[in-house]
């Protein structure tokens, strides 16, 4: 797992260098014409071919093992979590691992790589492509093949949503049982002839999307198809859907958001714009809006199995006393949570927002806000991404010599918030195995 590269289109701020370059590499980026290649066949590596967390350096912080007196104890060994890993800082994830909290990895599956869309003067912002569901992780391939690794090492096609030019970007989501996917492919217009004088290569023909159901290990069924002329969510186009959970009604969707951006708002965004809507697994169409989660550049930000929300935005109504970061946390049968999210958080606007697994703590950069009133503050170097446990944080810890680099995954024990232990190797984490 050491050496593997953070994958640029998660953490807000850290791509935020990514993004501009994106936007201003013109038709030439390597990116924009990266072609499809066949489904990879995927092979899990044994745990013994693992290799070990390398050595502590200042920007590699001190591991458990060689933790002060004062250190807390290392969470429990059995505690296993599954990441995804990329060759470089710039490149799409080649890797699903799950791994233990000595930072090796138990088992690993190697997939081809997704296409990263081609538009002019802004980024693709590409959905999420691994999940945990019930201790198994489902991840898409850049065929549009998902598929299943459990523990064990085992590994299993769940379904084919194909993908055939590399103008494609792929989102899904799982049912809580795994027995059924849904997923949404956007198509982007082909690339045009590039214009004399012009920074960019302009887009030709229509914008296409199209939203399909399967069965695990079943035949793929196409339930609705869109096609305009004029890009999502925009006059005379239609609202763009971006698979991002599934909860007691079925798959959930942000629905008409932004497809592409020049700028994160928050650290760790995946949605930018629309809400949150169930997604008729008949019809293919969206329902109703879930909850008050909507906002023009931010809004949905989370959605859990147990139907658990969490938005964020930025609220300016012109006044110096009214501008900042907002949260809310809506979980059905419980009064909406607002936390008070700190202003100060040490890189800028407040991101990395992660519901503890009991919806009362919410983790993000600088702090985590309990529902009782008080706040923890964490480590200005590390950025949350999820809850090992009730008192664990796992996420990324910044180079202290350099914040914009990554230094490796961590985990922080809030009995003891101001110390980030590095785990040797640097991933994005996809989810709890336990």
């Amino acid at each position: 797992m050491p050496g593997a590269g953070v994958r640029a289109a998660v953490k807000g701020t850290f791509i935020a260098l990514v993004l501009v370059l994106a936007a201003c590499g013109g038709a030439g980026s390597p990116q924009a014409h990266s072609a499809i290649r066949p489904a990879a066949t995927t092979t899990a590596i044994p745990s013994e071919h693992a290799s070990p967390p390398p050595a502590s350096s200042p920007a590699n912080p001190t591991p458990a093992s060689a933790a002060s007196p004062a250190a807390v104890a290392t969470p429990s060994a059995a505690l296993l979590y599954a990441v995804l890993e990329a060759p470089d800082p710039t490149s799409q994830d080649t890797t699903v691992a799950i791994a233990g909290m000595d930072g090796y990895a138990r088992v690993k599956a190697h997939f081809t790589a997704r296409a990263v869309p081609y538009a002019p003067d802004a980024a693709v912002v590409l959905a999420p492509e691994a999940h945990v569901v019930a201790g198994v992780v489902y991840f898409v391939d850049g065929a549009g093949v998902v598929r299943a690794i459990d523990r064990s090492g085992q590994v299993r096609q769940a379904a084919v949503f194909p993908m055939t030019q590399s103008q494609q970007e792929i989102s899904f989501a799982v049912s809580p049982d795994g027995a059924h996917l849904a997923a949404a492919i956007l198509t982007l217009p082909a690339l045009g002839q590039p214009v004399a004088g012009e920074p960019w290569t302009p887009l030709v023909g229509p914008w296409k999307l199209e939203v399909d159901r399967a069965d695990f290990g079943g035949p793929t069924v196409t339930l609705h198809q869109w096609q305009a002329a004029t890009e999502p969510s925009q006059p005379g186009g239609f609202a763009d859907i971006v698979m991002a959970g599934w909860d007691a009604q079925g798959p959930v969707a942000a629905v008409g958001g932004t497809w592409a951006t020049q700028n994160p708002v928050f650290d760790g965004q995946t949605f930018y714009g629309g809400h949150f809507a169930n997604v008729d697994m008949g019809t293919g169409l969206p329902g109703l809006m879930l909850g008050t989660c909507q906002d023009t550049n931010a809004g949905p930000w989370s959605i859990r199995a147990d139907g658990a929300r969490v938005c964020a935005w930025v609220a300016n109504t012109g006044s110096p006393t009214d501008y900042g970061a907002r949260v809310s946390v809506e979980v059905p049968g419980q009064a909406l949570w607002q936390p008070v999210v700190p202003q100060d958080a040490p890189f800028g606007d407040p991101g990395s927002f992660a519901l503890s697994a009991d919806a009362r703590q919410l983790a993000m950069d600088g702090a985590v806000v309990r529902r009782s009133g008080s706040t923890v503050t964490v480590t200005e170097w590390f950025a949350p991404e999820g809850w090992l446990d009730a008192t664990t944080l796992i996420g990324l810890v910044r180079d202290q010599s350099d914040p914009g680099r990554i230094a490796g995954m961590a985990y922080v024990q809030l009995a003891n918030p101001s110390r980030a232990v590095n785990l040797g190797f640097v991933g994005t984490f996809v989810g709890m195995i336990n």
